[in-house]
């Protein structure tokens, strides 16, 4: 909380000077704005961040994924999938949608902020959130990466290729430890690492099979939108604006 309303204060200052006034009167307004214990314990008070409604539907739409994967891959007809590729599989899908998970937290979060500017209890929502499923990115993306060396040794004779999926791979695991530093204290900065976090995924995984065999235009016209929006919430984060 302390880092959160530090970037507040810093932001506000910032705005103050871009917009001509001078530091020694824009730190005192700043301060001034950001109120005082009264007003920010209340603000914090509104909603629990354990409570955070965005919070929990995606941990919820995540747990139909994974329940639906593992039916999934229970009941595939396809024999030549055995537990250990499918169990790559599981853990890749899983890591990957659990942070287009984070990079759709920090996009809303970045929304609500720019319709109407600093918002305690969703950022106290996002920082909740953001631990564990920055942990559970990369645990299982880690896990992942680790069972498609092993089933690569053991079919293709080798164990790492420097191919576009493994580096995809290692990419969003090194993106998941990154955030978990970053983005759980919140503020701008953490939120732009969350939306980055969506880049790296969408290059990770749809990456690949357009520069090995090429995509349907519909689907790199999908694939463009994303990144679209995903780029059009960095912009949200990293320019200047409403605190």
């Amino acid at each position: 909380m302390i880092d959160e309303l530090e970037s507040h204060l810093r932001d506000e200052v910032e705005r103050l000077t871009r917009g001509g006034l001078p530091l020694d009167q824009a730190w005192p307004q700043a301060v001034a704005r950001l109120g005082g214990p009264e007003q920010l314990a209340a603000e914090f008070a509104k909603v629990p961040a354990a409570a955070w409604l965005p919070g929990r539907l995606a941990v919820g739409a995540l747990a139909l994924l994974a329940v639906g994967l593992l039916v999934l891959l229970a009941t595939s007809p396809n024999q030549r999938m055995g537990a250990l590729l499918g169990s790559h599989v599981f853990t890749v899908v899983l890591g990957y949608s659990t942070a287009f998970a984070v990079a759709a937290l920090a996009g809303w979060s970045l929304a609500v902020r720019a319709v109407r500017g600093a918002d305690e209890a969703g950022s106290a929502g996002f920082r909740w959130i953001v631990t564990p499923l920055t942990l559970a990115c990369f645990a299982l993306t880690a896990v992942g990466v680790a069972l498609g060396a092993v089933w690569a040794s053991e079919h293709m004779g080798r164990a790492w290729g420097w191919d576009a999926k493994e580096v995809g791979g290692a990419a969003v695991v090194l993106w998941a430890g990154l955030a978990w530093v970053v983005a759980r204290r919140g503020g701008r900065a953490g939120l732009a690492v969350g939306v980055v976090g969506g880049v790296v995924v969408l290059l990770a995984w749809f990456g690949p099979p357009l520069l090995d065999h090429g995509l349907p235009w519909l689907a790199v016209l999908a694939l463009i939108l994303v990144l679209l929006v995903h780029l059009a919430a960095l912009a949200l984060a990293l320019l200047p604006g409403r605190p």
